[in-house]
């Protein structure tokens, strides 16, 4: 599993009921690893069976963009104020990086 994908659901602690049930799951949190990984792989699964991008070089986004669209991304306080875990530019670029 990509780093990125845990990195959200590790700061999360619950699993909304009706995506939890309509994944199979009966975890009430994801504080076990296994179940976020786990979480994490169904919807990635998911979105390959869908032919989704599952990359961004899949959407045409030059490696060169990356650290512009971190610099961007900390720009959307809307968003990022209801993020459970702080995160940084740093980290959002080390994400870019990792789904690139």
């Amino acid at each position: 599993m990509k780093k990125s994908s845990f990195f959200g659901w590790a700061a999360i602690g619950l699993l909304e009921n009706e995506v939890s049930k309509a994944i199979g799951s009966s975890a009430k949190s994801v504080s076990d690893r296994a179940e976020a990984v786990r979480f994490s792989k169904y919807f990635q699964h998911l979105s390959e069976k869908l032919g989704l991008p599952t990359r961004l070089r899949d959407l045409n986004i030059p490696k060169s963009a990356l650290k512009k669209l971190s610099t961007d991304a900390m720009q959307q306080t809307r968003l990022l104020i209801n993020n459970p875990r702080h995160i940084s530019e740093s980290d959002v670029l080390k994400i870019y990086k990792t789904i690139w």
